[in-house]
């Protein structure tokens, strides 16, 4: 009997799996429309609380949709402050990137969602090269532009730039691509 059981258990499981990505692919094909990204502003009073190494290594960057059966709707992005140990400081109630002013990013080829691991390291280089180059601006954070990574040509990743809040400019120049993990290997971000 326990065997019985555990296979309606296991067959329950799989069916739910199953109706959710049929959820999700009627959404989609509903809309009848390819997926809308906006362009991100994460910004640094957001982000300055997690710029310490000692504690922190990543900010874990995952796509978000809060209403993806609406035409109007578009994907953002949530993030999670990854602690050296592993664990999130703010899984409860991640950070929400905003809205930035612009044309939708809209992607037509196949994509793949994963986490996007932004190592710490590499946020303060970017803060820093930012402040050393703009002595007069303000860092307001980063810029984020959706884009299919030119790595694997599947997985939607971000272009990062810095930000200047007072005189709402992104500095492009500056721009780097980040590596959605996986298909890179997280660990060997922390080198960057």
């Amino acid at each position: 009997m326990d065997n019985v059981n555990s296979l309606i258990i296991k067959n329950n499981r799989s069916l739910g799996v199953v109706l959710a990505l049929i959820s999700i692919l009627l959404a989609f094909s509903s809309c009848n429309e390819s997926p809308k990204f906006k362009d991100l502003i994460y910004e640094a009073s957001q982000i300055n609380p997690w710029l310490d190494t000692v504690q922190y290594r990543f900010l874990v960057i995952n796509v978000f949709n809060s209403n993806i059966v609406s035409k109007q709707s578009r994907f953002s992005s949530i993030s999670y402050a990854e602690k050296n140990d592993g664990s999130y400081e703010n899984s409860n109630k991640p950070d929400t990137l905003k809205n930035f002013e612009s044309k939708d990013t809209i992607i037509t080829s196949p994509v793949a969602f994963g986490n996007i691991p932004l190592p710490i390291k590499t946020i303060i280089k970017i803060k820093d090269a930012f402040q050393k180059n703009n002595k007069d601006k303000t860092f307001g954070g980063l810029y984020f532009k959706p884009m299919i990574s030119t790595r694997d040509h599947l997985h939607l990743t971000y272009s990062i730039s810095p930000y200047d809040a007072d005189a709402k400019k992104v500095y492009f120049a500056q721009a780097i691509e980040i590596d959605p993990c996986p298909p890179m290997v997280c660990a060997t971000m922390l080198e960057q």
